[in-house]
């Protein structure tokens, strides 16, 4: 990302980030760039099918 642009969290909420992109408001690689910038919390992410589908651990629908 640009050095002297000025990050808005809100340009990289999903629903929005298109639109950006689209106003040229920023470029496909500014998105690259913040998505690999973030860190990776999948150990911490928690499995919720079993919860919401009833499902047990190991089976796959």
């Amino acid at each position: 990302m640009a050095e002297n642009k000025k990050i808005n969290p809100l340009q990289y909420d999903k629903r929005v980030m298109n639109r950006f992109v689209q106003n040229q408001k920023m470029s496909q690689k500014d998105v690259a760039q913040y998505l690999q910038s973030l860190p990776d919390m999948s150990a911490q992410g928690e499995d919720i099918a079993p919860k919401i589908y009833g499902e047990k651990k190991g089976h796959a629908a």
